[in-house]
């Protein structure tokens, strides 16, 4: 079945949003849908355990009145993005890194709703792009064990270069490297939640960045339920997993991925 990604995706990352870094600056960002529940919680955590300099953002693809009112009523001072519509995981994510890009982050952290920190994840994060500069993404032993067959070196870096992005750690100059746009930030010709994080991951490797896990110290976060949000998907979810494998076949042909 022919599906159009134009019904997904708003475009890709806008570089006229980028302003002069400020470095070690950090954003948060948190993508929800329609689960006030697990919002509630992941900022509980995040606030629990994070450095008062650690900006925060919200963006909602859901479309219940109850998740606003509870952010303008309890985080007024948060940023707050509510799509008008269910744009996918991959225009959030490129929206979300627009405004984090325009505050001057240097980093950003973009995570799952459903994702609770256990202590300061975003600092443990942090360490290990200061350890090793030709990182582009740090994530978690948490995710990569979900898909098995990858290999992690003394650095933490992972082959093949990917992880899920329930809870990953981006620089910004990394992202926004190179001159090839197709490679810039999260591609946008995918459905809605399908290949985009091992896309961008892939991305960076080709411009010579690695994606690494955190090895020092304990795992400081959870994820309650993974696979929740694209379960809601139903009978749609075949079709979105179909076409956004075949348009990660076709990159991963045309840049010479290395096989997942």
């Amino acid at each position: 079945m022919a599906v159009d990604s134009k019904v997904w995706s708003l475009g890709p990352f806008r570089r006229r949003y980028v302003a002069p870094t400020v470095p070690d600056k950090l954003g948060v960002g948190i993508l929800v849908f329609n689960a006030l529940s697990d919002l509630q919680a992941g900022m509980a955590s995040i606030l629990a355990h994070a450095k008062p300099e650690y900006e925060l953002l919200v963006f909602d693809n859901g479309d219940d009145a109850a998740t606003p009112a509870w952010m303008s009523a309890t985080h007024p001072r948060v940023p707050y993005i509510r799509s008008f519509r269910n744009t996918g995981c991959w225009n959030a994510r490129n929206r979300m890194l627009e405004h984090f890009a325009a505050r001057g982050c240097e980093f950003v952290l973009l995570q799952d709703q459903d994702v609770r920190w256990t202590g300061d994840a975003a600092a443990a994060m942090l360490a290990v792009f200061r350890k090793y500069p030709d990182t582009g993404c740090v994530s978690w032993r948490l995710a990569t064990e979900t898909m098995g067959r990858h290999s992690i070196d003394e650095t933490g870096a992972v082959t093949p270069p990917e992880s899920p992005g329930m809870c990953c750690m981006f620089a910004l100059p990394a992202l926004l490297a190179g001159k090839d746009p197709d490679l810039v930030a999260w591609y946008h010709g995918y459905g809605l939640c399908y290949r985009g994080d091992t896309d961008v991951c892939f991305s960076l490797h080709s411009k010579g960045y690695k994606t690494r896990v955190v090895q020092n110290g304990p795992c400081l976060v959870a994820h309650e339920h993974p696979h929740m949000g694209v379960g809601r998907l139903g009978p749609q979810r075949s079709v979105e997993n179909a076409y956004s494998a075949a348009v990660f076949a076709r990159r991963c042909a045309k840049y010479q991925w290395p096989s997942l």
